[in-house]
């Protein structure tokens, strides 16, 4: 159990993009964008954040970080 105020990274992505990766090799398809909602994603009723593959062009998110008045994570 943690303190007050300590935020804990979940696990439930990982799952979720093995998961899609899987059934990709099964169908031998690339994963289609939007096929992977990780649970912070899915519950955000304003859809600010958005995960996706940013170095494909036609993809949601890449066309989101193209955008001039779009906020990046210290992870771009």
């Amino acid at each position: 159990m943690r303190d007050r105020g300590v935020m804990e990274k979940c696990t439930y992505c990982v799952q979720r993009i093995n998961n899609a990766r899987i059934e990709s090799e099964k169908t031998n398809a690339p994963i289609r964008d939007g096929a992977i909602r990780h649970s912070v994603t899915q519950a955000c009723p304003t859809e600010a954040i958005v995960f996706g593959n940013a170095n494909d062009i036609a993809s949601r998110v890449a066309k989101l970080k193209a955008q001039q008045r779009i906020t990046r994570s210290s992870a771009d």
